[in-house]
């Protein structure tokens, strides 16, 4: 579930917190865009009525906690609202039916925002629920429906490109050990993203790119998605499936499934990690390392969602653990919750005790 950590050791963030945001807007809106070119007006319905799901959810659940809470002002976390719908849909079969889409969407953030808290008594970060509500909603809708989840339809409605292999995802081909369906599909197809799959994480080159974007942008935030790609890297190198030679069972593993969307899109907020780098490469590595046996064991395609639900709720309890809170001297350790206090009124309060000034 959400983990209440806030770093403020990048220098961009500290004068703008609202710099992580942007970011993952605007990756968030080049897969959208990439989604609607190969699955058309499908994809891009349900990607705004999931993000319009989330919303109405996220109004409904600001207004039940301010009853709850007796707040001054409804804590609203619209960016949240907008990045778990648009995550939840982007990594959905387009033409999957709306109707469960959009109640799974809607309960997931009442669930992370409203239930969770009230339940536990431990208030959420602002802008840390909206990723967990759309790791619950995937979570939910592959257990409940598996067969429709990994249903692609062909990637050719707006842009003309026929597919070669109607409806075969890339895992679905690995996993087959089908030599001349990968061959018939080519390398060029799994680049662009002219292949069935999750309409978000198709696009092999977007995923890469969005990767290097958040490289240059926070290197430290990247920690856990290097170490996911290096397990990938090894096990594709070392152990590739079936007759693939290693190029092409590592072009296969990164082009099919949602792991390394997540990775990206999820994991490279820190707050859902620990603080210290090394807990965090260790996480990338036992996420790589399930992801991997999972993709090899015949019940789901690509369970990668269950297993990032899995490690954020194994980072947040080891957050409360006593290893966890003890960071290392001159480190910014893990916020406190004070009903009162902004994340901004924070970063100021921290800003003021590394200068040596009083609160």
């Amino acid at each position: 579930m959400p983990q209440r950590v806030l770093r403020a050791k990048n220098t961009e963030q500290r004068k703008n917190p609202y710099a992580p945001v942007i970011d993952q807007a605007i990756l968030l809106l080049f897969a959208s865009v990439m989604a609607w070119y190969y699955n058309g007006g499908s994809a891009l319905r349900l990607i705004c009525l999931a993000v319009l799901a989330a919303l109405a959810a996220d109004l409904l659940s600001a207004l039940l906690l301010k009853a709850i809470y007796k707040a001054k002002n409804p804590p609203v976390d619209l960016p949240g609202s907008l990045f778990s719908g648009a995550i939840t849909a982007l990594l959905l079969p387009a033409d999957f039916s709306l109707v469960p889409v959009l109640l799974i969407v809607f309960l997931s953030v009442i669930a992370v925002r409203v239930l969770y808290p009230v339940i536990t008594r431990k208030p959420t970060l602002i802008r840390s629920d909206g990723l967990s509500a759309a790791l619950v909603a995937l979570s939910v809708l592959t257990l409940i429906f598996p067969r429709q989840i990994f249903a692609f339809p062909i990637p050719d409605a707006l842009s003309g490109a026929v597919s070669p292999e109607t409806g075969l995802s890339a895992l679905k081909i690995l996993s087959a050990g089908d030599s001349s369906a990968a061959l018939r599909l080519g390398t060029v197809n799994l680049l662009i993203g002219n292949v069935a799959g999750p309409m978000g994480s198709t696009c092999l080159l977007l995923m890469l790119t969005a990767f290097l974007y958040r490289l240059i942008r926070r290197p430290s935030s990247c920690v856990y998605p290097a170490a996911f790609l290096m397990i990938v890297l090894l096990s594709s190198l070392l152990l590739p499936r079936g007759s693939f030679s290693a190029a092409e069972s590592l072009l296969l593993e990164l082009s099919g499934g949602t792991a390394l969307f997540l990775s990206i899109f999820v994991f490279c907020d820190t707050r859902y990690l620990p603080d210290r780098l090394f807990f965090q490469a260790l996480f990338g590595v036992a996420a790589g390392i399930v992801t991997m046996l999972s993709r090899r064991i015949p019940l789901l395609e690509d369970g990668a969602c269950l297993i990032a639900l899995g490690v954020n709720i194994v980072s947040e309890i080891l957050a409360r653990s006593s290893c966890m809170k003890k960071p290392k001297k001159g480190a910014p350790g893990r916020r406190r919750w004070q009903t009162a206090q902004s994340d901004e009124a924070y970063l100021d309060q921290l800003a003021n005790e590394k200068k040596g000034q009083p609160e």
